[in-house]
């Protein structure tokens, strides 16, 4: 026989398709180890398929391999990334990463340690990664072409693909219906974004669209096998459509999609439903264009069926269209979503890095330079795949990404010609597929998890593989014949004497594939021992922090991981192991005789209290322990290979005193100041750390902006200008309304022993009244406290008259407040207004 081992073939396909969601299930596939075993599993799927196109003497040919060729490019462009170059190439290629090696690393790191080469990756370890595991999509296309030669294996992939994602679809919907089932995987965050085993709802929605083009691909499919029917000019009989319903792909298709539409129902993703809506419009007239539209009505009622019987038993599905009734236009509720806001930013990244972008994996830390519009929190992806791939890898991943999509349109749109019923369901699901993932990647980034990648992958390589060979044709006689693959695929070589060529070449390919997909195993391996690691090093050391020799093994298996590969994650580890052992060493070096002692001794050796007492030189201070310096080192080593990270400068801001370079310090706190100009907490914490080394302008406008984004941290900034004596309360508090309003308050409730707070208090309270704008409240009783508010804050600066004015406006807004009522009773009977007080409590 002159083909694939049939046995072989089939066992490739199972592997193929079940490979991704079985994958998913693991949180996604976003965890390390989870890569490496992954990794394993697709080395041997390919050195079977390797195995197979030996075996296959009819001859395979190179044809059919056209997907891996932008496969390669991308994976050769991401691995060029993470490579050292000259500076002066850098400045040109990417100019954001060229800022980030000497623009910000440069002015906080000794010069023996700044780079004289850097890579275009703002986090070449991370990028390293990230092209490990996009090579190992190579050997996956590889294999999906070798098994889907054979016409009916497209069928048994589907199926397989389309039955797995059905699963994760029941096991959401399961969890949502019966929240107990979540507690009992350790796993299962309590967000409410998470759905099923992922913790994001968004890519979820992406993976069930991919059950969703399976599914529909073998209804598709189905259709257009009962449309042969007419081949001998006979019309369907009543009996033919329900043989049709009876057919296993038919059952498979509807079943899989009603559930995976019921799941895109519950798990909230409203862009997975809006893509889910235009893929299928456009899956839909593409199968009307091919006239198998005839038995449309009555699948849709069957659908309809299947979708009511899963909604009566999963009542919770209905999260989705919740949240769409939660959108008001007129008042704008439910439209405040953070990605419109980030997405300013990551288009400036994308220019700043243009055109050779900042690295694959990076975008974490390469739109931190440009955030400007951001919510408070850390994106760490852009929520838009393709802004996100823009930044990252510029022109070059635009153009690779716009390659891949052309090929599947190309090889959709070829399917159409073929009068194969596999080929018109492979269109249909290769249709829906493209329109899917452009609409839903708009507003998520699923596509990065490993478990939708290597779902879209194989899918993406059968379409092509089938897309460049169309393999039933019609006769002249109307009939259609179903003609040898190998030949109707048009191959390289046709001639009989090129046979030989054309079974070692694909074989000889396909060895180089795994060979290079092998080669990623001890990247990926080694990247899962530092996580475990590091994971391990920081719950340990919580455990046993005050055990000094526990703590010691701890940095020894760190220092271990340290010699053969320090990653940026190691490297910090080792900084915070090494801060914990100054600590503990600058505690042990006192003699101290009292648990008492040993408690004020060690609460006097944080990093914070070592640092303050050396800006402030209040007593004689002695050489900070050895294992601080080392800190420092790890710090310094870890921004060498994370120029744009935040906590190795953080490390150094804090360790000051150990390398006693109060202007390197100044400046991380500086560049901290920007990297994270939108996070009100951590802007709090830079004010501390600015005030306390005697910076009170950094320290204001720091604590400014802190007020301006999250007024509850107003009380925090009072606090330190009553500990910090260079600080004016009218400086460190938001010129907002709400930011005076809560200061205000603050300071009239509390009493404050600093003479000099105590002057400030007054003045402050000048500023604000002409500011706190009780208008823009938003409601009747924000309104009357605000009135009340003021009414206290006139009271303290003995202002009477304007007082009880506002008292009175604050009674009016709610009559019924007798606690107001007594309060202002109280106020006018103290200041010789016993009339107007007796007026007001006979009312």
């Amino acid at each position: 026989m002159n083909r694939i081992q049939p046995s072989i073939a089939v066992s490739l396909v199972v592997c193929l398709g079940g490979l991704g969601p079985v994958v998913a299930a693991d949180l996604g596939g976003v965890l390390p180890w989870t890569h490496y075993v992954a990794a394993l599993a697709i080395v041997a799927i390919s050195a079977v398929a390797v195995l197979s196109a030996v075996a296959d003497r009819s001859g395979i040919g190179m044809r059919g391999f056209t997907f891996l060729w932008p496969l390669v490019a991308w994976a050769a462009y991401s691995w060029f990334q993470s490579y050292p170059l000259s500076p002066a190439l850098v400045s040109v290629l990417s100019p954001g990463s060229y800022a980030a090696y000497v623009d910000w690393v440069t002015p906080i790191l000794p010069a023996d340690l700044r780079p004289s080469s850097f890579p275009l990756s703002v986090a070449p370890e991370s990028t390293k990664h990230s092209a490990a595991m996009l090579t190992l999509l190579i050997p996956i296309a590889y294999s999906v072409a070798i098994a889907c030669r054979e016409r009916t294996n497209v069928l048994v992939l589907l199926g397989v693909i389309t039955i797995g994602i059905a699963g994760h679809s029941m096991v959401g919907m399961v969890f949502t219906e019966v929240p107990l089932l979540e507690t009992l995987d350790e796993f299962e965050t309590a967000s409410s974004t998470s759905f099923g085993t992922f913790f994001n709802r968004n890519n979820t929605a992406l993976l069930l669209n991919l059950g969703l083009s399976c599914g529909l691909g073998l209804i598709a499919h189905r259709l257009a096998t009962f449309r042969t029917d007419d081949i001998n000019h006979r019309s369907p009989q009543s009996g033919n459509w329900t043989m049709m319903f009876h057919h296993s792909d038919m059952l498979i298709g509807m079943a899989s999609v009603g559930i995976c539409a019921t799941g895109l129902l519950a798990c909230g993703s409203r862009g997975g439903v809006v893509g889910a809506f235009l893929a299928g419009l456009v899956a839909f007239g593409w199968l009307r264009s091919r006239r198998g539209f005839v038995a449309i009505p009555a699948i849709g009622l069957v659908f309809v069926v299947l979708v009511a019987l899963a909604i009566s038993t999963f009542p919770n599905v209905f999260t989705t269209f919740r949240r769409f009734q939660d959108i008001d236009l007129k008042s704008g509720a439910g439209t405040n979503d953070a990605r419109l806001e980030h997405w300013p930013d990551g288009a400036r990244a994308a220019a700043g890095y243009f055109p050779a972008g900042s690295g694959l994996g990076t975008y974490a830390h390469a739109y931190l330079p440009y955030q400007e519009t951001s919510p408070g929190y850390w994106f760490h992806h852009a929520d838009n795949l393709w802004l996100e791939l823009s930044a990252e890898q510029g022109v070059p991943g635009i153009l690779l990404a716009a390659w891949i999509i052309g090929m599947l349109v190309l090889a959709v749109s070829r399917l159409s010609h073929s009068a194969d019923p596999i080929d018109k369901g492979l269109g249909t699901c290769g249709w829906y597929l493209i329109a899917a993932t452009i609409v839903t990647q708009m507003f998520d980034f699923g596509l990065i998890v490993p478990g939708n990648l290597f779902t879209f992958t194989v899918l993406a390589s059968a379409i092509i593989v089938r897309g460049c060979r169309p393999a039933l044709k019609a006769t002249s006689g109307g009939r259609h014949a179903i003609q040898d693959d190998a030949r109707s695929a048009g191959v390289l070589f046709s001639s009989g004497s090129f046979r030989l060529s054309r079974r070692t070449l694909p074989a000889a390919f396909g060895l180089l594939i795994v060979f290079f997909g092998a080669a990623c195993l001890p990247r990926l391996k080694s990247d899962a021992k530092d996580d475990t690691l590091v994971r391990s090093a920081e719950l340990e050391l919580a455990r046993e922090r005050v055990d000094p020799r526990a703590v010691e093994r701890i940095l020894d298996s760190i220092q271990s991981a340290t010699v053969a590969h320090s990653s940026p994650e190691i490297l910090l580890v080792s900084a915070q192991i090494y801060s914990w052992i100054g600590r503990l060493q600058t505690v042990t070096a006192q003699d101290l005789d009292t648990v008492e002692d040993v408690q004020m001794a060690f609460d006097r050796a944080r990093r914070i209290e070592q640092r303050r007492r050396w800006y402030r030189q209040s007593s004689a201070l002695t050489m900070p322990a050895e294992a601080y310096l080392a800190a420092v080192q790890s710090s310094q080593l870890a921004l060498t290979k994370l120029p744009l990270g935040i906590e190795p400068r953080m490390q150094l801001a804090y360790l000051d005193f150990a390398h006693q370079d109060a202007g390197r310090s100044q400046i991380a706190v500086t560049q901290l100041g920007m990297l994270q100009s939108q996070s009100a907490k951590q802007l709090a914490v830079l004010a501390v750390l600015a005030g306390d080394a005697g910076d009170f302008e950094s320290s204001a406008k720091y604590w400014r902006n802190a007020t301006e984004l999250n007024v509850r941290l107003t009380r925090n900034a009072l606090l330190h200008a009553e500990r910090t004596s260079g600080l004016n309360l009218t400086d460190i508090i938001s010129s907002t309304p709400q930011s005076l309003r809560a200061a205000s308050r603050y300071l009239l409730e509390h009493e404050f022993e600093s003479p000099a707070m105590k002057a400030q208090i007054d003045g402050f309270l000048e500023h604000a009244i002409a500011k706190v704008d009780c208008d823009r409240c938003e409601t009747i009783r924000e309104t009357a406290v605000c009135e009340e508010l003021l009414g206290d804050m006139h009271f303290q600066l003995n202002q009477l008259d304007d007082c009880f004015v506002h008292y009175e406006k604050a009674l009016q807004l709610t009559p019924s407040n007798r606690r107001l009522r007594a309060k202002l009773v109280k106020k006018l009977a103290a200041n010789n207004r016993a009339e107007e007080a007796a007026r007001l409590r006979g009312r």
